[in-house]
């Protein structure tokens, strides 16, 4: 989970480079796209995305990108890979590209939206709505799972995460500048730190729940019983992406930069516990974060 939002372009390096989250991403997307497609990107960040669906055979590829740094950071990476006439970038969220452009026909919809974006902000919401206005028959992710995995919590501890070199094999198949980050990083360095270390986790002495999210449908809602001591639960997502292309951050893969800026820590307590989320709507009605739906 990043301290810290996007305003800053250094996420992106570790999203960039992390192999399994790329080649799994590459995986769904070649499997998606068929020659002639129009796509849209939205969140495009770095552009990799953008890239890998003309690299699959897409004519034309429209890169939503809403943070202007990032934006600048896409557009670097579309240049230099000669490919401005067929990835064209948008400075914006979903409603202000449908609202300025009169696209027709877009075939696919492809979004990395299960990052901190998928709880702080409406990026699930937008994405539905872009499927839903040019009625996509084919997105990515496709669907997505939501669960929770019970941690029993030890002595206090500080753990720090710093970045690890990149990976020349999955960089140098695509066209982005690792220099930038170096010299238009706000941080030469980038970690985060946890209050608490984790000893161990006892599913039969806490709790496990999961749900399906589906993209036709908003709410979600579900009730479980808390028992046993005090502790954290941690949010980790299973994703479908495309045609059997699964994608999960549970606590049990092996550690990668995806472990560990998709968790969110929840403490609780023993009792009941009832938890809603709303990917539309936070609980006055108005758009806003579903985490303040998560009641304990």
């Amino acid at each position: 989970m990043f301290r810290g939002n996007y305003d800053n372009i250094t996420p992106h390096r570790i999203m960039v480079n992390d192999w399994y989250r790329t080649s799994k991403y590459e995986e769904s997307i070649s499997k998606c796209i068929k020659e002639g497609d129009t796509v849209i990107d939205y969140g495009a960040g770095s552009g990799i995305l953008s890239y890998m669906a003309i690299k699959y055979g897409a004519k034309k590829v429209y890169a939503i990108e809403r943070n202007y740094k990032t934006a600048r950071f896409l557009r670097h990476n579309i240049k230099k890979a000669n490919l401005e006439d067929k990835i064209e970038v948008f400075v914006g969220d979903a409603a202000s590209f449908i609202y300025k452009n009169d696209i027709v026909k877009i075939d696919v919809v492809i979004s990395e939206c299960i990052g901190d974006h998928l709880f702080e902000n409406k990026m699930i919401y937008e994405f539905y709505n872009l499927c839903d206005h040019y009625r996509v028959g084919r997105q990515i992710p496709d669907n997505m799972s939501l669960c929770m995995f019970p941690h029993l919590i030890g002595l206090k501890n500080n753990t720090r995460h710093e970045f690890v070199d990149f990976d020349s094999d999955i960089i140098s198949e695509f066209p982005i500048d690792v220099a930038y980050f170096e010299n238009n990083s706000d941080e030469k360095e980038f970690y985060y730190k946890l209050n608490h270390k984790i000893r161990h986790h006892d599913e039969n002495v806490l709790f496990k729940l999961s749900w399906k999210y589906d993209l036709n449908d908003g709410l979600l809602e579900k009730k479980v019983k808390g028992f046993g001591r005090k502790g954290f639960i941690m949010l980790y997502f299973y994703v479908e992406l495309f045609d059997k292309v699964f994608f999960t951050n549970h606590p049990s893969r092996p550690k990668t930069g995806t472990h560990s800026y998709f968790q969110r820590i929840v403490p609780y307590y023993e009792g009941d516990i009832n938890i809603k989320i709303n990917p539309l709507y936070d609980q006055r009605g108005n758009e806003g974060s579903p985490c303040q739906n998560i009641v304990l």
